[in-house]
């Protein structure tokens, strides 16, 4: 298990330049990809969320889809979850960085541990 999370966090501190180099939004290409790091907020203990997303526009429409891959390692296991999502996309007025969406989609979560593990399917309701 601690093979596993150190190989993750290895990979992704070779990516996390990459969003550095992220074009303006007036060159942007129909792909983007970033890895992320993130917690959660209500738990002490086993709070890490590391993974990565990819944003794939729809030709000349306001969506993009939106794969994306969390790990969260526990002590004595770990989870993952796969999420694919249908974001809209708002344009604001002017050039700006900043673009507000909202979405739904699935997910795939799989659950490990020491002595069992557990899958479960979930809908997605997002915004940002």
């Amino acid at each position: 298990m601690r093979k596993h999370t150190l190989i993750f966090v290895a990979l992704l501190a070779v990516l996390a330049p990459a969003n550095a180099f992220a074009q303006s939004p007036a060159t942007e290409g129909n792909l983007s990809v970033a890895p992320f790091v993130g917690a959660i907020l209500d738990t002490s203990e086993d709070w890490l969320l590391l993974g990565g997303e990819a944003r794939l526009k729809l030709a000349d429409r306001p969506f993009e889809v939106n794969p994306r891959l969390t790990f969260n390692p526990y002590e004595g296991g770990s989870m993952v979850q796969l999420d694919v999502n249908l974001l809209h996309n708002y344009a604001l007025a002017g050039d700006s960085r900043f673009r507000p969406y909202v979405g739904i989609g699935g997910a795939f979560n799989r659950y490990s541990f020491d002595d069992f593990s557990e899958s479960a399917v979930g809908l997605n309701l997002v915004s940002g």
